[in-house]
């Protein structure tokens, strides 16, 4: 099937759907959870700085994971408030944003809404861990942010907390300026 000289090419016509509403607008929200590779980040650097930033959150979980049924009781002592029971449903909650903050650093190929849920994660961190730090207060001796592992005082938990912050604003500048149009595209 070639066109003659001049003419648009054949191409085979699909066939309409019958009712007002076509297949394209109803699967059309869906494209958020469709696996889709990242843009390039905009320089080797920045690529690297997010490995790092990963890294960090990934010690972070390991030694809160280590150190779990510590964990559970560091955390809101450091904190000077009694959760009680729900310490062991508010405390891994933590570990889990830890985690799942990594595939936007990672650069994986996930749906745009998880690389969107990652990024927020990513922040979270942080500022929740700065927001310990600030709350517990410089005579607090371990704030639980390696877990029992490693006793970090709040001054210490403030310091790193500081540096993740200046690592996730680097990390979201650099890798989301090299976002293409598309406004999902992270």
């Amino acid at each position: 099937m070639t066109a003659a000289p001049g003419e648009r090419p054949l191409t085979p016509t699909r066939p309409r759907p019958s009712s007002s509403c076509s297949a394209r607008t109803i699967l059309m929200p869906m494209k958020l959870f469709v696996s889709a590779q990242p843009s390039a980040p905009v320089s080797a650097y920045s690529r690297v700085v997010g490995l790092g930033y990963a890294g960090v959150l990934a010690v972070l979980a390991l030694a809160q994971l280590f150190s779990f049924e510590a964990f559970i009781d560091i955390l809101p002592a450091a904190l000077y408030m009694g959760f009680g029971a729900s310490a062991a449903l508010v405390v891994p909650l933590i570990v889990v944003v830890e985690v799942f903050s990594l595939p936007y650093l990672l650069r994986m190929a996930v749906s745009p809404a998880l690389r969107w849920v990652s990024l927020v994660f990513g922040w979270l961190v942080p500022l929740f861990w700065l927001g310990v730090a600030v709350i517990a207060g410089p005579e607090v001796a371990n704030t639980g942010i390696l877990g029992d592992v490693i006793a970090l005082s709040a001054t210490e938990t403030l310091l790193l907390s500081l540096l993740m912050i200046v690592l996730a604003a680097y990390t979201h500048y650099h890798f989301y300026k090299s976002r293409s149009t598309h406004r999902l595209s992270i």
